[in-house]
């Protein structure tokens, strides 16, 4: 099973910059969508401000895989610092999702877990959509 898992990592993630059968935008949507699911479903957890700690760095990450796809060279740190660049172009709303999510989860502890999903899937979404639109520039 953990092979299995590593193997569809490696397709449908590591691998997606060197795939010739796929656009540059259907290998930009895949990424930002895989990354999207992955956020969503680590939202799950009920610790409140947790999900900085979790979603920060995986939005970093697809930063990477999104500059791959794109031609451009960009190690981890970068990805951050491209992070914290989009942060300051698209305003706080990329850094208050953690900040929302987390009061969100300390009022609503219960129900916030499962509720919050659909709300990260489109926070990332969003993110990836415009680190894309950051590196095409």
């Amino acid at each position: 099973m953990i092979q299995t898992i590593k193997d569809q990592l490696q397709h449908k993630l590591f691998a997606i910059a060197a795939r010739t059968d796929l656009s540059r935008e259907e290998k930009t949507l895949h990424v930002i969508h895989l990354f999207s699911a992955g956020c969503a479903a680590s939202a799950v957890q009920p610790l409140p401000r947790a999900d900085y700690f979790v979603l920060t760095p995986l939005q970093a990450w697809m930063g990477e895989r999104l500059s791959a796809i794109h031609g451009i060279p960009l190690s981890r740190e970068g990805a951050g610092q491209l992070f914290k660049e989009l942060s300051g172009v698209c305003g706080m709303g990329l850094m208050a999702q953690p900040l929302i999510l987390g009061a969100y989860k300390g009022f609503l502890p219960f129900i916030a877990g499962v509720t919050t999903v659909p709300l990260v899937y489109g926070a990332t979404y969003a993110i990836g959509r415009a680190m894309s639109a950051y590196q095409s520039a």
